[in-house]
């Protein structure tokens, strides 16, 4: 089987969401980092705490599910919308996006979770 693996990676945290090849979530890991304020009304991020709740977050959910970093097709980004149902999937693969047509209708890049 193959799988999706979509990253989030949020103003405050970075999820892991593995999908089946249906669509379906197999396995969540979500990961906060450090908020830095240099200023009033700024936030900033260190680059190796990002990159490292991705690798983390990663791992977690191949772990959770059995798999391998080989038995994923495609990596995709995503962002949240509509609150904590619906992930929208900014596929950059077309293999995702003719999955996603597949399963969910063409132009429809929404997965209620």
């Amino acid at each position: 089987m193959t799988y999706l693996l979509a990253i989030d990676q949020g103003t405050t945290s970075t999820r892991s969401i593995l999908f089946d090849a249906a669509l379906k979530p197999v396995a969540t890991a979500q990961q906060e980092f450090p908020q830095h304020y240099p200023a009033p009304g700024w936030v900033e991020h260190d680059p190796d705490d990002l990159w490292r709740s991705v690798l983390e977050t990663a791992r977690a959910v191949m772990l959770k599910a059995g798999i391998v970093a080989a038995d994923i097709a495609e990596v995709s980004a995503v962002y949240a919308v509509g609150g904590a149902q619906a992930v929208g999937a900014m596929a950059y693969g077309t293999a995702t996006i003719e999955r996603v047509d597949k399963v969910c209708g063409p132009g429809n890049l929404f997965v209620t979770l």
